[in-house]
C-alpha cells in the first residue's frame, strides 16, 4: 500500500516540475546562443566575436559551443516547440537522476526531493545550458553516494565520460570534479576524528583510492575543451563577477544575492527558497547523530554559492534535495514509533504541493500573481523578445545596424548575424569597461547621440520598461529621431539625417491621433502554439493593455493611457496595477467614486509610494487640477527626502494653482541645490509675471537665459513680459530666438 501511495505522489511531483518545465521560451540567451550554434557550424570554433559592431573582435571563450550547436540544430530541423521538448527530456532525466539518490528503503522520501529541487530552481527551468549542468550535478550525487556505500567503482564511470560533453556545455561543468572533491576532503577528515566524536556515523564502505583517481581524471578531462587550460580556468573568472562588487554583478539582476535589496520580497521565489533551506536544515537536525560531514561540507558549499548569487538557487535546491532525502532515509527508522506517521506526512505534503501546482500553473495564475512574463504552452514568447519590433525593421528596410539594449541584444543577433548587435547578454566578452558605457547608454541615455552618429546608427530599438525611461525621454525630445513603431514592449526610433531616412520617417512615423500599435506578425516559425488548451480555468492576461497604458503614460500620452488602462481592469480587475493607474486617472479627472473603488484594491504602500505620487502629479497637471497635483507633489518630496526634480515639480504646481508662498518656499530650498541656477531663475520669472509683476519676471528671467540659453519656454514668457512692459523689439527678438529653437526641436517630426 505504501509503495502505491509512493508512486502516485512521485507521479504527481513529476507532473508539477513538467507544468514548470513546459512554457513559451522566454530565455533572453536562447537567440545567442542558436545564432552561435549555427555560426560555429559555418566558421568553427569561435576565437573573438563576430557579432558586435560595436566593440569588435574581442576576445570570446565560448564554452557552451556544443550546447549551442546541438540547440541550433533541433531548432533548424524541427523548430522551437521540439527545443522545449528537448529542454523537458533533459530537466527530467536529471530530475530522475536526483529521484534515484533516494534509497530503495526510503523512496518514500524521493517525492519530497524532488519538490524541493523544483520550487528552489522553477525559474531556471528555461532553455539554457544549465539543463547539461542540471543532469550533470544530479549524476555526480548519484555516482559519489552509490560508491560511498557500496564501493562499487563501476559507479565512478561515468563521471570522467560524463565531465567531457559537459566541459563543452556550460562553464558551470567545474562543479563535477568540486563536488567530488569536497566529498574526498571531508572524509577524509572525518577519518582522522576519534570514533567517539560521532559514534552514530557509518563510515564509508568504499575505498578512497578508486574516488581519488575518478576525481583526478574528472579535473582532467574539463582541459578536454577547445581552449584548453584557458577555458578550463574560465570558471573561476566568471565567479568573481557574482554578488553586487563586482561591476557585472550589480548589473545582472540574477548575479545579485536573494538577500540584495534589489531582489528581497515577499514573492513566491524568495519564500521558496527559505523553505527549501530550512526544510534541508531541519533534516540535518533531525539526523545530527548520523549525517557523514561530506553531505554537510556540499550543503553548505552550494548554500554559500546560492546566498553570493540568485542563479545558484536552483543548484543549492539539487544538493538540499539531495541531503534531505538521505537525512529522512538515515532519521526516520522502520521500528521506530511515529515512522509511518512521518512518511504519511510527508507524502501528504508533496501530494498537496503538486496539486497546486498542477491548478496553478498550467493556467498561468501562479506567473499572473508574481508579475512573471512566462506563459505555459509552447512557442516563442513575442511579448519578451523583439520578434515583432525586428520584423517591422525588415518589413520596412530601416537601416541597419540596430543600438538595442541588453537584454534584447540576443534577438538583434540571432535575426541580423554578425556584426549587427549593440551589446547583448554575453558580457563575459564585453568586460565592465565596456558595459559601463553600454548599460547607461541604453538605460538613461547618456552618451546615447554621439556614440550613434559615431557608430553612423540610424535605428534604435528600445525595451519599455522603467529603466529605460531616460532612454525614452532623450530619444522624444531630439531633433532628429523618430518614433516609427511601438507594440507593448518595444519601440523602433528612426534617425533622420538623409533624404532615404526621410521619406521612410513619412512613410512609418507615429501619428498619435491615431495611435494604433503596427499589426506585425511574427515571423512563422516563431509564432505561438495554438493547440488544444487544458480543461482548466485560465488566469486573466491583461498584459497587454497594461503595458500598452504604461508606454502612453511614459510618453504624456494620457488620453490613450486611460483607454488602455479602462481595457486592462476590464480584462483582469484584480491586478493592481492596472487597477492604481486607473484610479489616479478617474481622481484627476473628478470621478471620485470609481477612483476610491479602484484604489481601494491597492495596498496602501504602492499609494504611499514617491514614484506613484509624482505621477499621481503629473496626471493631475495634465487634467488642469494644480491643486491636486501640489499635494501630491508635496507628499512625494516629504517621502523621498526633497530630492531637487521633485522640489521642482513642487515649485510649478505651486505656481499653477496661484500657491505663491509654497513656490517661494520651495524655490528658496532650490537655491541650497547647486546645478538648478536656471531652472529656479526662469520659475521665479513665471511666479512674479503670473502675478502681473513684470518687470520683476523679465529680470528673472533674463537671468536664466544668461546661464543658460536654450530654453524656448522662457524666451515665450520673456517675450510676453517685454511686450507688456511696451519693449516691443525686444519681445520680437526673444520671441524669434523661442521659434528658432522650437523649430530645430522639432525636425523632421
Amino acid at each position: 500500500m505504501q509503495r502505491n501511495l509512493t508512486r502516485i505522489v512521485a507521479a504527481l511531483a513529476f507532473l508539477s516540475l513538467a507544468a514548470f518545465a513546459v512554457h513559451r521560451i522566454v530565455a533572453l540567451d536562447v537567440w545567442w546562443h542558436l545564432e552561435t550554434g549555427r555560426w560555429i557550424l559555418a566558421h568553427g570554433i569561435p576565437a573573438v566575436d563576430p557579432f558586435s559592431y560595436a566593440f569588435p573582435d574581442r576576445p570570446w571563450v565560448e564554452l557552451h559551443w556544443l550546447y549551442c550547436v546541438t540547440a541550433w540544430l533541433i531548432f533548424d530541423k524541427l523548430g522551437p516547440n521540439a527545443v522545449i521538448l528537448t529542454k523537458l527530456v533533459l530537466v527530467a532525466t536529471s530530475f530522475g537522476l536526483l529521484y534515484s539518490v533516494a534509497r530503495e528503503r526510503a523512496r518514500w522520501a524521493a517525492p519530497l526531493g524532488v519538490a524541493l529541487a523544483t520550487v528552489a530552481g522553477f525559474e531556471r527551468l528555461m532553455v539554457r545550458p544549465e539543463l547539461v549542468t542540471f543532469v550533470g550535478l544530479a549524476l555526480t550525487l548519484l555516482c559519489v553516494q552509490r560508491y560511498r556505500e557500496r564501493g562499487d567503482v563501476r559507479w565512478l564511470y561515468p563521471l570522467p565520460a560524463f565531465q567531457l560533453v559537459w566541459a563543452n556545455c556550460q562553464a558551470l561543468s567545474i562543479l563535477g570534479p568540486v563536488v567530488q572533491w569536497i566529498v574526498l576532503a571531508a572524509d577524509a577528515f572525518e577519518r582522522r576524528l576519534p570514533d567517539a566524536f560521532r559514534p552514530g556515523v557509518r563510515a564509508s564502505a568504499a575505498s578512497p583510492r578508486p574516488a581519488l583517481l575518478a576525481a583526478a581524471l574528472t579535473t582532467v578531462v574539463g582541459l578536454a575543451n577547445p581552449y584548453f587550460l584557458e577555458g578550463f580556468l574560465f570558471p573561476f573568472r566568471l565567479f568573481d563577477q557574482l554578488g553586487g562588487q563586482h561591476f557585472i554583478g550589480r548589473s545582472i539582476t540574477e548575479f545579485n544575492s536573494p538577500f540584495s535589496e534589489l531582489l528581497f520580497r515577499a514573492d513566491f521565489r524568495t519564500i521558496s527558497y527559505l523553505v527549501v533551506a530550512g526544510v534541508s536544515a531541519a533534516g540535518f537536525a533531525y539526523n545530527r547523530r548520523r549525517f557523514p560531514l561530506s553531505r554537510l561540507a556540499l550543503w553548505l558549499a552550494f548554500l554559500v554559492l546560492s546566498i553570493r548569487a540568485q542563479r545558484n538557487i536552483a543548484l543549492f535546491g539539487f544538493v538540499a534535495a539531495y541531503a534531505t532525502m538521505l537525512n529522512l532515509d538515515e532519521g526516520v527508522a522502520e521500528d521506530e514509533p511515529g515512522a509511518q506517521r512521518a512518511r504519511c506526512v510527508c507524502l501528504s505534503a508533496v501530494a498537496l504541493y503538486a496539486l497546486c501546482v498542477l491548478l496553478l500553473v498550467p493556467g498561468n495564475w501562479l506567473y499572473r500573481s508574481q508579475g512573471l512574463s512566462r506563459r505555459f504552452g509552447f512557442g516563442v514568447s513575442d511579448r519578451v523578445h523583439p520578434v515583432r519590433a525586428l520584423e517591422f525593421v525588415r518589413q520596412a528596410g530601416l537601416p541597419r545596424p540596430v543600438l538595442n539594449g541588453l537584454g534584447d541584444g540576443g534577438y538583434v543577433m540571432f535575426e541580423g548575424g554578425e556584426k549587427s548587435v549593440y551589446v547583448d547578454g554575453r558580457v563575459e566578452i564585453y568586460g565592465a569597461e565596456n558595459l559601463r558605457e553600454a548599460l547607461p547608454l541604453t538605460t538613461s541615455g547618456a552618451g546615447f547621440t554621439e556614440t550613434a552618429r559615431r557608430l553612423g546608427v540610424r535605428t534604435a530599438l528600445v525595451r519599455h520598461r522603467p529603466a529605460h525611461q531616460g532612454l525614452v525621454r532623450l530619444l522624444e525630445s531630439a531633433a532628429d529621431w523618430v518614433l516609427v513603431y511601438y507594440d507593448e514592449r518595444h519601440l523602433i526610433y528612426l534617425r533622420v539625417d538623409d533624404e532615404p531616412t526621410a521619406a521612410l520617417a513619412r512613410r512609418h512615423a507615429v501619428r498619435w491621433d491615431d495611435p494604433a500599435p503596427r499589426q506585425v506578425a511574427p515571423p512563422q516559425r516563431l509564432r505561438a502554439w495554438r493547440g488544444p488548451r487544458l480543461p482548466l480555468p485560465s488566469a486573466p492576461d491583461n498584459l497587454r493593455h497594461h503595458a500598452m497604458g504604461t508606454l502612453f503614460v511614459s510618453l504624456g500620452r494620457y488620453a490613450p493611457a486611460v483607454e488602455q488602462f479602462e481595457a486592462a481592469v476590464r480584462e483582469d480587475p484584480g491586478h493592481d496595477g492596472s487597477a492604481l493607474h486607473l484610479g489616479l486617472f478617474y481622481r484627476a479627472l473628478g470621478r471620485d467614486d470609481e477612483a476610491d473603488e479602484l484604489l481601494a484594491r491597492v495596498p496602501r504602500r504602492h499609494l504611499e509610494d514617491p514614484e506613484v505620487l509624482v505621477l499621481a502629479g503629473q496626471i493631475e497637471l495634465w487634467a488642469r487640477r494644480p491643486e491636486l497635483a501640489l499635494r501630491s507633489f508635496e507628499r512625494a518630496a516629504q517621502l523621498a527626502g526633497d530630492p531637487p526634480e521633485i522640489l521642482l515639480r513642487v515649485a510649478r504646481a505651486a505656481i499653477a494653482a496661484s500657491a505663491f508662498d509654497a513656490a517661494e518656499s520651495t524655490l528658496l530650498r532650490l537655491d541650497e541645490i547647486a546645478g538648478q541656477e536656471a531652472e529656479v531663475a526662469g520659475l521665479r520669472g513665471a511666479a512674479a509675471a503670473k502675478q502681473n509683476r513684470y518687470d520683476e519676471a523679465a529680470a528673472h528671467l533674463e537671468r536664466s537665459l544668461r546661464i543658460d540659453p536654450a530654453q524656448p519656454r522662457v524666451l515665450r514668457l520673456l517675450a510676453a513680459a517685454y511686450s507688456t512692459l511696451g519693449r516691443t523689439a525686444d519681445a520680437a527678438s526673444a520671441r524669434a530666438r523661442a521659434e528658432a529653437l522650437e523649430a530645430g526641436a522639432a525636425g523632421p517630426r
